[in-house]
């Protein structure tokens, strides 16, 4: 059964100085919204659109109207859509910045796209479902009760790494892949797997703090895999670096921002604290570190300069409630905030500028 998380969220925002500062130079112009038309499903998230090109991919939940939906980013017209029966079992989209790959879980589906067109759709043959993927340039992995099948984008099989590698547990678990491997969490081990032998390279026996929730590997940089219990483990040998006592956090190459009581700005090398800001906590959010910038959704979206803690770019507040965690993307030319809720979902497009 997949995992499904409740997250009560109301507002929040700094009780400090939310002066803008003229000299830094990025700020963000919106360009629109893109209403998601769902069904009010009260089992869970959406799956989060994704990026691809100068498209938007997303997923429309209904009885009648069960569909993949493209989008234009700079418009936000409807290109093209593609119905499908109903189903409230989409564990995601993903995308390597060619293709876009569509998860049914419960159905047991993978259905990829390229541009506009639909390159194919498999149905795996499993008595469980597809718990996690991710995917890199040529090939899709997924966890499965069978392990790990490995598909090239043609759609070939190629294949099925099942010795110790599966999952047993019943709920979804995420997925990571850097350049030379892939990494998971099942049942509390660590697991790294050679992309080019199909070999285990390590499983390790990873110790919580606490029971109540899943252990997931959830972010990553070229040396460490971060926890969502917020330890950096090292990617060559799974040892744990270092750990720092909070709740949410992004990171990039050198910084970790997160939250323990404040705002918290550290780097990841030297462990120094760059900037703290004090904030009124009664939600809980999702940041992203991209570009040397700190991007947190509050009661609006702000822009952080991360060296220096001040705040480049603040947007007008949402007038409208918000069920779920806003999610932020960014790629080199755009920032997008996902706002879900029980009546409207919306994607927020923001187009970068340099001053």
């Amino acid at each position: 059964m997949k995992k499904i998380i409740f997250i009560l969220v109301s507002l929040c925002f700094f009780t400090g100085n939310l002066q803008v500062y003229a000299q830094t130079s990025l700020k963000l112009e919106l360009l629109h919204e893109i209403d998601i038309s769902s069904i009010y499903i009260p089992v869970g998230e959406l799956a989060f659109p994704v990026l691809c090109g100068n498209m938007v991919y997303e997923n429309e939940i209904g009885f009648d109207n069960n569909c993949h939906k493209i989008h234009d980013l700079e418009t936000g017209k409807l290109l093209k859509s593609y119905k499908y029966p109903f189903s409230i079992d989409s564990l995601g989209i993903y995308t390597n910045g060619k293709q876009v790959v569509y998860v049914h879980e419960f159905s047991k589906k993978i259905i990829v796209y390229e541009g506009l067109d639909k390159i194919w759709e498999k149905e795996l043959d499993l008595n469980g479902y597809i718990y996690g993927m991710t995917i890199d340039e040529k090939y899709i992995y997924a966890v499965t009760e069978k392990g790990l099948i490995i598909f090239d984008m043609d759609g070939t099989l190629v294949n099925i790494i099942n010795s110790e590698v599966y999952n047993e547990s019943g709920f979804s678990c995420d997925i990571l892949n850097d350049e030379d491997n892939v990494y998971f969490i099942n049942k509390d081990y660590l697991f790294k797997i050679d992309k080019d032998r199909y070999e285990i390279e390590y499983k390790i026996k990873y110790k919580k703090e606490v029971d109540y929730y899943f252990l997931e590997v959830v972010s990553q940089n070229s040396k460490y895999l971060f926890t969502n219990d917020i330890n950096w483990l090292d990617k060559e040998t799974g040892e744990v670096v270092d750990k720092v006592k909070g709740e949410f956090f992004a990171v990039d190459e050198n910084f970790i921002v997160y939250t323990y009581d404040k705002l918290v700005a550290k780097r990841l090398d030297t462990g120094e604290i760059l900037w703290e800001k004090e904030y009124t906590k009664d939600n809980t959010f999702v940041p992203l570190l991209d570009d040397g910038y700190f991007y947190i959704f509050l009661e609006k979206l702000y822009v952080i300069d991360v060296k220096t803690g001040e705040i480049v770019w603040e947007d007008e507040p949402i007038d409208y409630f918000y069920e779920y965690i806003p999610q932020i993307m960014a790629t080199e030319e755009y920032v997008t905030v996902f706002v879900e809720n029980i009546d409207d979902p919306k994607l927020r497009i923001y187009r970068k500028i340099y001053e």
